[in-house]
């Protein structure tokens, strides 16, 4: 379904989110600065959804290395260090069955 604007709990976007979705961070610590200044975006950290079953959501974010987390406790975790905003980006593809996709992957 299309995402909802305005505010969604943590548990709903955990809920509702699909593998490839987007989270993005929005924050104002130091580093956070010089993100935005030299790209001119107001967001400053990005992870990707991954949801290998409907009652687990993970995140995956680059931090230094490759992060994998639980996305409720993540974003939990963002909040209490004071992320300020979060934006949540559906990934939208023009195939509209699972299996019609599955039929375009290509494997190496």
């Amino acid at each position: 379904g299309k995402v909802p604007s305005g505010r969604v709990h943590v548990d709903d976007l955990a809920q509702r989110c699909r593998t490839g979705d987007v989270i993005l961070f929005y924050d104002k610590d130091p580093g956070a600065k010089f993100i935005h200044t030299f790209t001119a975006s107001k967001w400053n950290h990005v992870g990707m959804v991954v949801k290998p079953s409907p009652n687990r959501a993970y995140i995956i974010e680059w931090a230094g290395g490759i992060f994998v987390g639980d996305l409720r406790v993540r974003l939990r975790a963002y909040f209490r260090q004071g992320s300020f905003l979060l934006s949540w980006r559906q990934l939208q593809l023009p195939y509209k069955e699972s299996a019609d996709r599955a039929d375009r992957v290509e494997v190496e």
